[in-house]
């Protein structure tokens, strides 16, 4: 299931049990990585495993990189390739500019990133990650992840909901649609994330379902109704009065220690005169 910012089509079908989300700075970088991993992920015309999928993601993002990096960078200094320019580049080029052109480089890469999921030849479900800083991570664990500008709000709304709401792989699809969205209305309290949400549905060799986007505020309502922590006003009014200073707590801890030694010495000194008593 995803939830989405509706400002670009951001869901798109790469394999007909394997679909792909993308954030993106650079617009120009996605279609040429979906487009080859699409080919690379449907070439053999069959149902893939978790590591295929991954690895036509991995492959097919290091391409446009190694792309962008021979054609912005590399060919307009006089190198036809990244191995030429490995093999050679040291002994052609002053130090100094050998070292520029190895930044430039090092700064070149495609500015976007995708998350992946889909189900593999028995039908169970797997979620990934592909952007430039490696190979693909799978997050099949915790089973759900978030990219884009919201990132960060969606996954620590996603970490709350599963640690004190029983957000988990187990959850009917109801359930999972309503915590995925609850996500979603979170992460827009940054101001890069629209208001407007795409819902999409996927099983293993069934067709997607989607959610109009009347019953997506209707679900918006009742999370406004629900979700939204109420402030509690009497422990609010209580605070400023927890808020002590460290001369105040000391006088607090010397004042019970000096009650304790009364109470206690006053219990001792009759239990000493009730001995005596005993003993004579």
């Amino acid at each position: 299931m995803t939830a989405i910012d509706k400002t670009a089509d951001k869901n798109v079908a790469i394999h007909r049990n394997w679909f792909a989300l993308y954030a993106a700075s650079d617009m120009t970088d996605v279609h040429p990585i979906l487009d080859n991993a699409t080919f690379r992920m449907c070439a053999n015309k069959r149902e893939l495993a978790l590591t295929e999928a991954m690895s036509a993601f991995t492959e097919a993002y290091a391409a446009r990189h190694e792309t962008l990096i021979e054609h912005k960078v590399l060919r307009r200094q006089g190198f036809k390739s990244i191995d030429y320019f490995t093999e050679n580049g040291m002994s052609l080029l002053p130090p100094d500019e050998y070292r520029r052109i190895r930044q430039l480089v090092g700064k070149t890469r495609p500015q976007c990133e995708f998350l992946v999921g889909g189900f593999d030849l028995m039908g169970i479900g797997h979620v990934f990650k592909q952007d430039n800083s490696g190979p693909a991570q799978c997050f099949d664990e915790p089973g759900w992840w978030a990219i884009g500008c919201g990132e960060g709000e969606a996954i620590g709304a996603l970490e709350f909901q599963a640690h004190r709401l029983g957000f988990d792989k187990d959850c009917t699809e109801a359930m999972c649609v309503y915590h995925l969205l609850s996500a979603k209305f979170t992460a827009e309290c940054n101001r890069l994330v629209g208001r407007n949400t795409f819902v999409t549905c996927h099983a293993f060799n069934k067709p997607i379902r989607f959610m109009s986007e009347h019953s997506t505020e209707t679900v918006r309502e009742a999370w406004e109704r629900s979700a939204i922590p109420k402030m509690p006003k009497g422990v609010v009014r209580r605070i400023p009065r927890m808020l002590v200073t460290r001369r105040q707590v000391e006088h607090h801890h010397k004042t019970m220690e000096d009650l304790e030694r009364k109470i206690f010495g006053r219990r001792l000194q009759k239990r000493i005169d009730a001995d005596r008593e005993t003993t004579g």
